[in-house]
């Protein structure tokens, strides 16, 4: 039995949501590999991940913290794609 059938989705929907996780490593690493800047956002993230827990008071403080750290990756990764898009 496939897992799609154990969770009850189309086999499609598994696929598609595979080859965007793949995607979406392939560019995180590709990022990291071009782009200083997040590299050092990836290194605060590495360090933050078991740091926050400690740190954190409680879970909703540690998501916040975390999530914070993903927004400014984001942020990142959308001006990387702005420098690489053409001026008018």
């Amino acid at each position: 039995m496939s897992l799609a059938a154990i969770l009850g989705i189309p086999d499609s929907t598994l696929k598609r949501l595979y080859s965007a996780t793949v995607n979406s490593l392939r560019g995180l690493l590709d990022g990291v590999k071009t782009e200083p800047a997040l590299r050092e956002e990836v290194a605060l993230l590495a360090v933050a991940l078991p740091l926050g827990v400690v740190i954190a008071p409680s879970a909703a403080w540690y998501a916040a913290m975390i999530a914070a750290i993903l927004f400014l990756l984001a942020v990142e990764f959308l001006i990387r794609r702005s420098r690489s898009l053409p001026t008018m």
